[in-house]
C-alpha cells in the first residue's frame, strides 16, 4: 500500500512537471483573423491599394519593417505575410508559420508563410501575400477564396526550410562605405531567433556589438578597416528563449574589407 500511494505521489509529481514544461517545449497554436492584399500584383508593397472593405489602409503595413528589399517579396515562392503582435520589434523578421484557415473553400493542409514586414492593423494578426492565400484554397477554389475580405485562422510557429540554400549575409542597402555598415541575413533556416550580432576588430582582439537598426537589419558605426570582417551572431531557441541554450556562430572573414552596400555573401553554414 505504501509503495502504491508512492508511484501515485510519483505520477502527480511528473504530470504537475508536465504541466508547467509544456508551454517552454513546444510552439503554441493561436487563432486570430487575416486579410490579404487585393490586387494579385500587390505582394504587400506600399503602393498596392488594399482589398476593398477588409478594413486595412495603405499606412498600416509595409514590408520595410524588416528591411528584406525585393527578397521580402520573392522569398518562399512568394507566400510571405506582415504581422502585428508576431512582429516582436523585428525579431519576427523571417519566421515561418503553417496557417490554416477556416472557411469552406480552405484546404485541411494550410500553407506556410514567412514573415516579411509589419503590420499596425488593430482587426489583423496577418495580412497575407495573394500567393499566400492562394496556396491556402482547395484546388480550383483559389479565386472563390480570394472573393473574401477576412478569414478566421490558426497558424503555429514552425521551422523554416530552405533546401539548397545556405545562410546568406548581405551588406545591406543602407550601408554607407567605409563608415556604417548595416548586414541583415538571408535564408535563415531553422527556429532559432539571432538576438545579436557582432564583428571582430582584429586590431584590438574585440568584438564590436551591432545594434537591431529595425527590423532584421544590424549596423555598426566605423566598422573596422584593416582586414576582411570576421562576424558572429547568437542564436536563441525561440520556442523556449532560454539564453543558456543559445549559442554563437562564427562566420570567418565572411566580409571582405572593400564591401559594397547590396553584395551579397554565403556563409557556408546553415541554422537547423
Amino acid at each position: 500500500m505504501k509503495n502504491s500511494r508512492f508511484g501515485h505521489n510519483h505520477a502527480v509529481l511528473f504530470l504537475l512537471m508536465l504541466v508547467v514544461l509544456l508551454p517552454s517545449l513546444c510552439y503554441c497554436y493561436g487563432t486570430s483573423k487575416a486579410t490579404y492584399y487585393g490586387s494579385p500584383a500587390c505582394k504587400g508593397t506600399l503602393m498596392c491599394k488594399p482589398k476593398s472593405g477588409n478594413q486595412v489602409s495603405n499606412n498600416e503595413s509595409t514590408l520595410e519593417a524588416c528591411g528584406y528589399g525585393e527578397y521580402g517579396i520573392n522569398v518562399n515562392s512568394g507566400r510571405i505575410a506582415s504581422v502585428t503582435k508576431l512582429y516582436k520589434a523585428g525579431l519576427g523578421c523571417g519566421s515561418c508559420y503553417k496557417v490554416w484557415c477556416l472557411e469552406p473553400e480552405c484546404s485541411d493542409d494550410g500553407t506556410v508563410v514567412l514573415v516579411t514586414g509589419r503590420s499596425t492593423s488593430s482587426v489583423f494578426d496577418f495580412i497575407f501575400s495573394t500567393q499566400a492565400v492562394e496556396s491556402m484554397a482547395k484546388r480550383g477554389m483559389e479565386e472563390e477564396l480570394k472573393a473574401h475580405t477576412q478569414y478566421n485562422i490558426t497558424y503555429v510557429k514552425v521551422p523554416c526550410k530552405f533546401p539548397g540554400y545556405n545562410l546568406m549575409l548581405k551588406v545591406h542597402d543602407d550601408s554607407r562605405y567605409p563608415n556604417y555598415l548595416a548586414m541583415i541575413f538571408y535564408y535563415q533556416a531553422g527556429s532559432d531567433d539571432i538576438t545579436s550580432v557582432e564583428v571582430f576588430e582584429e586590431a584590438n582582439l574585440v568584438w564590436r556589438e551591432c545594434k537591431r537598426a529595425y527590423g532584421a537589419v544590424w549596423g555598426i558605426s566605423n566598422p573596422p578597416k584593416s582586414n576582411d570582417l570576421t562576424v558572429r551572431f547568437l542564436a536563441v531557441p525561440s520556442e523556449t528563449g532560454n539564453i543558456t541554450e543559445a549559442k554563437w556562430v562564427v562566420v570567418p572573414r565572411v566580409i571582405p574589407l572593400a564591401w559594397s552596400p547590396g553584395d551579397l555573401y554565403d556563409t557556408n553554414y546553415q541554422l537547423s
